[in-house]
């Protein structure tokens, strides 16, 4: 009797064992069983940043914003947040489009980079050989696409997208196409993006666009075009005003429209390989070195970072006054974070995204935050309240800090201070003065503004506007009859003259810096 229950018994031991093999075996074959709990903490994730980018978006009195989450490629979270056009109620939606800005610049990239690959571009050629905005050897192509090209080339890293556009002459000549046909045949069109748009300037073109790249193409373009979120600009106190769209010139530096949802396939196309040969795209966010020998923060046309033993892959757009944008990749946990927004608030208060600090901006900690640092601490990281005034969120801080496993919240409160001192710097809404347009006539000429702007002035009508040659024209709007603003961008103009009322230069006060144009025709 005691044989025949121990038998039992062995065989009961067996058969549990077989059964505890036979689900392990299960659920690496049925990847629902296995990652179940990985996914409800990435819904819940989730939940949480959606929640957090609301706040923050209140917080800075953003109109409208688009948000989406990748994994390994898959779009798995998107949302739209408030509205894309406040004057006909339209809601903000995950396709909605928006002007991307600097965006663009991996698009370009990634064009410059085929035609490298396919050996009409060296990286090492003069500029000078496919634009004639440069002479002599010493500026490169490489210098343009590093932002290394001022100064001593390749000395040091200063960010300029003024210069970086001049590889859509680059790009142009060395391909025998436009930079509008070379993007919407290699990337676009590829990829299924439909919901983007080469250019806001496609229905000014409409004829020679549809020439190019058909009328069939160019309608569909049209009809995204209409849904194109308004633009906004945030005022002294708390004044939401509709602003002006950017310039509409499609360049390599900005000018692209899309939506969150197609930038993403654009950014698993480029994780894929899709576009690139492996090393090529591993040579893209590669950080460049300096000719004395220091890591600087940006690739070939993209932010490379690592902060923590974690490597990002980022960039960010900024239109003063009108639009901003931001996508942040892990690589490493194949997570891709974007944003759109239809004003300059995702990167105005940030002045650390040019210097290529992507964690001093509040949008890029708090995806950070929820999903690479709770990884390393092992924790849930609740997001602090992002409307508090200063005392009550460093109160707020000092309580998450004492659970928080070592995890600083320092990033969080760097950009905290960051959004309280623009809000409390933004400007009130200027108001246009009844000048005598026949005073613009003194104005007129053309303008010198180093190292490369050349800026014309120009009277139509009673308007006087500004053309920044290959990056477009805007209307300065006059404060006094010498003082001139810009409502799409946060600049200030004005004309001084000598002693005879002879207009010599105009002073430029352009995001908080001053600069001087020598008037030179």
């Amino acid at each position: 009797m005691k044989f025949n229950t121990h038998k039992a018994l062995v065989r009961f031991v067996i058969a549990v064992t077989l059964w505890c093999g036979a689900l392990t075996t299960m659920a690496q074959n049925n990847p629902s069983v296995d990652d179940s709990r990985e996914n409800k903490v990435e819904r819940e994730r989730l939940a949480r940043l959606e929640n957090e980018l609301e706040t923050l978006r209140d917080a800075l009195k953003i109109p409208g914003m688009s948000a989406a989450v990748a994994r390994g490629g898959r779009v798995v979270w998107s949302k739209g947040y408030g509205l894309a056009d406040r004057e006909r109620r339209v809601a903000a939606t995950p396709d909605t489009p928006y002007v991307i800005a600097s965006l663009t610049k991996p698009f370009a990239s990634a064009l410059l980079m085929q035609l490298v690959e396919q050996g009409r571009v060296r990286l090492d050629d003069p500029a000078s050989k496919y634009s004639a905005r440069f002479t002599g050897d010493a500026i490169q192509v490489r210098h343009l696409l590093t932002h290394t090209s001022e100064g001593t080339p390749g000395e040091k890293y200063r960010y300029n997208g003024s210069r970086f556009a001049a590889l859509t002459e680059v790009i142009a000549k060395a391909s025998g196409k436009t930079f509008r046909q070379l993007l919407v045949a290699n990337i676009l069109e590829k990829l299924g993006m439909t919901e983007s748009v080469p250019g806001h300037e496609v229905p000014d073109k409409r004829e020679a666009i549809s020439a190019a790249l058909g009328a069939q193409t160019v309608s569909r373009y049209l009809q995204v075009l209409e849904r194109l979120a308004k633009p906004y600009v945030l005022y002294r106190p708390d004044r939401v005003s509709l602003s002006e769209y950017p310039p509409r010139q499609l360049s390599a530096a900005a000018g692209l429209i899309s939506t969150v949802t197609d930038l993403a396939k654009f950014y698993d196309a480029s994780d894929r390989n899709a576009l690139l040969k492996p090393e090529t795209q591993a040579l893209v966010f590669t950080p460049a070195v300096s000719t004395d020998g220091k890591t600087l923060p940006y690739g070939l046309g993209w932010f490379v970072e690592t902060r923590g033993g974690v490597k990002l892959h980022w960039h960010y757009g900024y239109w003063p006054n009108s639009f901003s944008s931001l996508v942040v990749k892990v690589p490493e946990r194949g997570l891709t974070f974007i944003l759109l927004a239809n004003s300059d608030a995702l990167s105005a208060p940030f002045d650390g995204l040019g210097g290529g600090d992507v964690r001093g901006s509040a949008f890029a900690s708090a995806f950070l935050r929820t999903f690479v640092s709770e990884d390393d601490y092992r924790r849930s990281l609740p997001a602090p309240d992002w409307r508090l005034g200063r005392k009550e969120f460093e109160s707020e801080v000092s309580r998450l800090k004492k659970s928080a496993g070592g995890y600083k919240y320092d990033e969080e409160s760097a950009a905290h201070e960051a959004i309280r001192k623009w809000l409390a710097g933004r400007p009130a809404e200027p108001v246009v003065a009844k000048v005598d347009p026949r005073v613009f006539d003194d104005y007129t000429g053309q303008y010198s503004l180093p190292p490369l702007a050349v800026i014309n002035i120009k009277r139509d009508g009673d308007r006087l506007m500004g053309e920044i040659v290959g990056q477009g024209t805007a209307q300065l709007l006059p404060e006094s009859e010498t003082s001139f603003f810009l409502k799409e961008l946060d600049t200030r103009i004005t004309f001084v003259k000598d002693a005879n009322g002879k207009v010599t230069h105009m002073d430029v006060q352009l995001n908080g810096q001053k600069m001087q144009a020598k008037k030179v025709k």
